[in-house]
């Protein structure tokens, strides 16, 4: 028995040291983070779409770097957010799609990274040998150095998918001296060259196909008039409301405001369908970018499956940062499911790939949206929510099982003096469907009153509570007599940010 016990011991002991022993082992994840800056080139009269399959966005490569470290790099995130930067200065609007089919007919240019080649390596030999110099060694500079090298290959194909060139491009090489022998600067180092390497890489590409002889025949042969072609999905909607037409403006577009719409009407997760949120998308982008100045490389749009949980990180986590400064203006719109997490009382957005079941793990927490847009130097931020969150039906759902409940939809940042927040409905409310305007109801009026009808004072002018006076008595209208349900839209916000305003449209101008 007792060389049972202690054989069962050694067998214990022998299994933690492996797993430790396999922990330590585990690659150190480094994201990039590589932010690509706007290249001044020729500007292409074309859309073109960014194939980015699911594997490829989401691969993930390892890097055994002499005198560092085992490092894990999201390469595919890399590259999706890096093309779209790169390519937008020289293209009319630049999309992602999941694959090509969806882009054929639909773009005039589709390029197809073929994936990102990173090569890393250290040099610390002579520092190794440097010890042999003895007291000497302290004038000798030891250092490790760390190189980087990076390659794109992308095939770039016309309307029909006929290939017009295909070529891989190449950054030099970069290099970056870790001055201390810390782990920490060991990583930076790192994360500086493939940084680096990433970015030349992304602007030879756009350089490349800014320059190609075959893109700018293409361009040429087009018809000039884009009416005559058929337009991108950003612009590609069905005119079936009165309201879907944004009213005519002179404003010119002010390269300090920046939008993300999201409308997510078909869920991967099977969840009910939520009725014409990409309409709403779609319609809302024409009003930002026709109407009310703001200019179409800020805003982007993410609908159905291009508004998964990544993607929402993506461009408010990471998108809006890289851009945003005090001078902005931030609208964010959002148009499908939220749902409630009983255990926490906390109200979430459901993402393309969310799962009430699982919303820990697979929704957005309202709290983080308002924490991250908090952390922007933005002057104000506008949050417009055509959902709900009680999990009672309408635009939200809930986990099988659990009950509707009231949440707080309020978070102390919004005691901040630059975030106001438009929602649907209150929090214990459904927020419905206006099938005869092929609209959310909240939305419906939303457009009505940015046609004009929200200039109650007519003096060519409407804000934030302006316009909310105009939507509120409208939708509860609508809503109590055509749904006997009773939604309340809500207007939340620091008093000194409301009574300060944010302007929506101004036509009082000359």
């Amino acid at each position: 028995m007792m060389i049972c016990r202690t054989t069962t011991q050694w067998s214990a002991l022998t299994i933690c040291l492996l797993a430790a022993g396999m922990a330590a082992c585990a690659p150190t994840r480094l994201p990039l983070n590589a932010s690509v800056p706007p290249l001044k080139l020729k500007k292409l009269p074309l859309t073109a779409a960014v194939v980015m399959p699911d594997a490829l966005r989401n691969t993930r490569s390892t890097y055994d770097v002499s005198c560092a470290s085992n490092y894990e790099i999201p390469i595919g995130a890399e590259l999706e957010t890096g093309a779209v930067e790169a390519l937008s200065p020289m293209f009319e609007a630049v999309e992602v799609v999941n694959n090509k089919e969806l882009a054929l007919g639909h773009y005039d240019v589709i390029v197809e990274p073929k994936g990102l080649q990173l090569t890393a390596d250290g040099h610390c030999l002579s520092r190794r040998f440097l010890y042999l110099l003895g007291p000497f060694y302290i004038f000798a500079n030891p250092t490790d150095t760390f190189e980087g090298r990076a390659e794109v290959p992308v095939t770039v194909s016309d309307r029909q998918g006929q290939a017009m060139l295909t070529e891989t491009f190449k950054s030099k090489t970069h290099t970056h001296d870790a001055l201390f022998q810390t782990a920490a600067d060991k990583d930076s180092a790192v994360t500086i060259v493939l940084r680096d390497s990433v970015i030349e890489s992304l602007q030879e590409m756009s350089r490349g196909l800014a320059n190609s002889s075959q893109l700018s025949a293409y361009a040429r042969k087009l018809p000039k008039k884009p009416a005559d072609r058929s337009p991108s999905t950003v612009a590609r909607v069905e005119r079936s409301s009165d309201v879907d037409i944004p009213p005519s403006t002179t404003l010119k577009p002010q390269k300090t405001r920046y939008a993300v719409v999201i409308g997510i009407e078909q869920y991967r997760q099977n969840l009910p369908p939520v009725e014409f949120a990409s309409h709403d998308a779609a319609i809302m982008r024409e009003y930002l970018t026709k109407s009310l100045g703001y200019p179409d490389e800020n805003v982007v749009m993410l609908v159905n499956e291009h508004a998964a949980k990544s993607d929402v990180e993506k461009y408010i986590e990471r998108w809006l940062p890289n851009r945003v400064d005090k001078d902005s203006s931030v609208l964010l719109y959002y148009s499908g499911h939220g749902a409630p997490n009983p255990a926490t009382q906390e109200g979430f957005l459901v993402p393309y790939d969310g799962d009430p079941t699982f919303l820990e793990i697979t929704g957005y927490p309202l709290k983080r949206l308002y924490e991250q847009l908090g952390k922007l130097p933005a002057q104000e931020i506008l949050v417009v929510l055509d959902s709900c969150f009680s999990g009672s039906g309408g635009r939200s759902v809930i986990a099988k099982g659990a009950r509707p409940m009231v949440i707080s939809i309020e978070n102390p940042v919004l005691a901040g003096d630059k975030i106001v927040v438009l929602t649907a409905s209150s929090a214990s409310q459904i927020s419905s469907t206006y099938d005869q305007k092929n609209h959310g109801l909240f939305t419906y009026f939303f457009l009505k009153g940015l046609q004009g009808e929200g200039d109650v004072n007519r003096d060519g002018k409407i804000d934030i509570s302006e316009l909310h006076g105009y939507v509120k008595p409208r939708v509860e209208g609508v809503a109590r007599r055509e749904f006997n349900n009773d939604q309340v839209p809500q207007l939340i916000g620091n008093p000194d940010a409301l009574k300060r305003g944010l302007r929506l449209l101004d036509r009082s101008g000359p």
